[in-house]
């Protein structure tokens, strides 16, 4: 088992045009309205185009009318963005498969179970030197192992020993004796534990060390690995 950290970038957004949600939960979109505004006060003249599950569309339309007086303002005769055009955000609601593809990477969506969610997702990055999966939250049954077959990162959430566990979190997320299960069977060369509460998990990491013996470590936000 491999502890640690990747390194930590800096620099500005202004590089992330095309975004992926997994699901529409509070503690996965909150950050949503950020990025889509904070992206249009760097560059206005350009758009973001996001990926998701069905509702995210009723979702951005109500962000962009929640700061429409805002923007107006900021857009008007005397604010500091007179004359640039309001931020706009074109959605994506889809289905499992090919979700997007471009020279470098290709994105492949697939559903998970997460509890009572009718629409949870997970995806597959796919380049030309790495395959990264993501499982977005996910509990049992599975098909974040199928995706992975040996890929190079697999992001996986949760990971608490499944004797500290509620019925809620047997429900909609994984423990980390399931998590080691999938790892097991599809064998990635790292496997990077995500939405963990801080100082809490660290049980849960030493029983996936124990019955999965390649890399594991447990993300910070922004953290590269590669």
């Amino acid at each position: 088992m491999e502890r640690g950290t990747g390194a930590r970038p800096g620099g500005r957004l202004g590089w992330t045009r095309v975004a992926f949600i997994t699901h529409l939960h509070s503690d996965h979109t909150l950050g949503y309205p950020e990025l889509i505004y904070t992206l249009w006060m760097e560059q206005p003249a350009r758009g973001i185009v996001v990926y998701g599950p069905k509702g995210l569309k009723a979702m951005t339309a109500h962000i962009l009318a929640a700061w429409s007086e805002d923007v107006a303002i900021r857009t008007g005769a005397r604010g500091e963005m007179a004359g640039d055009r309001p931020p706009w955000v074109e959605v994506h609601e889809i289905e499992p498969g090919v979700a997007y593809r471009e020279r470098l990477v290709t994105v492949t969506a697939f559903r998970v179970h997460h509890g009572t969610w009718r629409e949870a997702l997970g995806y597959r990055f796919d380049t030309p030197d790495k395959v990264v999966v993501l499982s977005g939250d996910a509990a049992p049954p599975s098909a974040i192992a199928a995706q992975c077959r040996r890929c190079d990162i697999l992001v996986h959430e949760g990971g608490r020993p499944a004797d500290e566990v509620t019925p809620y979190y047997r429900e909609f997320h994984s423990t980390a004796e399931e998590i080691a299960g999938v790892a097991n069977a599809s064998k990635p060369g790292l496997l990077v534990l995500y939405h963990q509460r801080p100082g809490v998990n660290q049980r849960g990491l030493e029983i996936i060390g124990s019955r999965y013996g390649g890399k594991v470590v447990i993300a910070k936000d922004l953290d590269l690995f590669r």
